[in-house]
């Protein structure tokens, strides 16, 4: 599933929790730019962490500002962040984040935004944003390892029982 963020547009729905993210999770990724003053592109223009890409961009801390959709003491603006139903506490997301649902947000909708408030004016950009199952993780190598030692050794025939 993927969209275009676009900050004019306030939150617009990414997906619909499904009952394989509350036993799996979900992730969250999103790539692009947005800038969120456009009279000032180069120093306006940020990734969805909120950072630039540009030498001259620097990030603007929002913590505590009220009117910025996440206000916590590591908020920035220009930053993804999202919410899960239409009332929900909203969480950052940036370029990637695993979410893990409960059972009571099955069928609610996950909502996603760029992180502003009174300074966002004549801004544009997009960013994509995909919505997916949490893959089950690698494997740990040294407990993989043993399983197949423990395997070759069930399945070897030791050399003392070899017949010449």
């Amino acid at each position: 599933m993927q969209i275009q963020a676009d900050q004019k547009a306030g939150w617009q729905k990414l997906g619909s929790i499904k009952s394989e993210y509350v036993t799996s999770g979900c992730v969250i990724n999103a790539s692009g730019t947005w800038c969120f003053n456009t009279k000032e592109r180069d120093a306006r223009t940020c990734n969805p962490d909120g950072q630039g890409n540009r030498g001259n961009y620097y990030v603007m801390h929002v913590a505590n500002e009220t009117s910025y959709i996440l206000h916590d003491a590591e908020a920035v603006l220009g930053e993804l962040v999202g919410r899960i139903g239409t009332n929900g506490e909203p969480f950052r997301i940036g370029k990637s984040t695993s979410i893990y649902p409960d059972n009571s947000d099955v069928g609610k909708d996950i909502w996603v935004s760029m992180n502003h408030g009174w300074y966002t004016v004549n801004s544009d950009g997009a960013i994509d944003v995909t919505l997916r199952v949490r893959p089950d993780p690698l494997p740990d190598p040294v407990q993989a390892g043993k399983e197949r030692q423990d395997a070759y050794a069930q399945s070897h025939v030791p050399d003392k029982e070899w017949k010449y």
